[in-house]
């Protein structure tokens, strides 16, 4: 299961860099929110599951990227990046890949 989310995320590189309009600059910018929370979940949960029971494991590693995701968004908008929505999209279905890949 572990190899077809892999090949999911690698394939994502062939349809549009974007969830929304991408822009020249930031064409990765998606593929990366998505790889990073989907890296964050899993790996947590890898660690957290260890240490405490798995049903707080899971709401921890899901937690812990959507904190990042928010707060690197509001570090883009105080610092006059693009906060975009798309971005936090992508987050949520790095996190969803994650939790599947984590019940299987």
């Amino acid at each position: 299961m572990k190899w077809i989310i892999f090949f999911i995320l690698l394939g994502i590189n062939t349809f549009p860099q974007s969830l929304m309009t991408p822009t020249p600059v930031d064409d990765n910018d998606k593929v990366m929110h998505l790889t990073v929370s989907y890296a964050l979940t899993h790996y947590s949960y890898q660690y957290f599951k260890t240490k405490i029971p798995k049903k707080q494991a899971r709401l921890y590693s899901i937690l812990i990227p959507i904190g990042a995701g928010i707060g690197k968004e509001i570090f883009d908008y105080k610092c006059g990046g693009s906060a975009e929505s798309g971005d936090l999209l992508a987050d949520g279905l790095g996190i969803s890949f994650a939790i599947l890949v984590i019940d299987f």
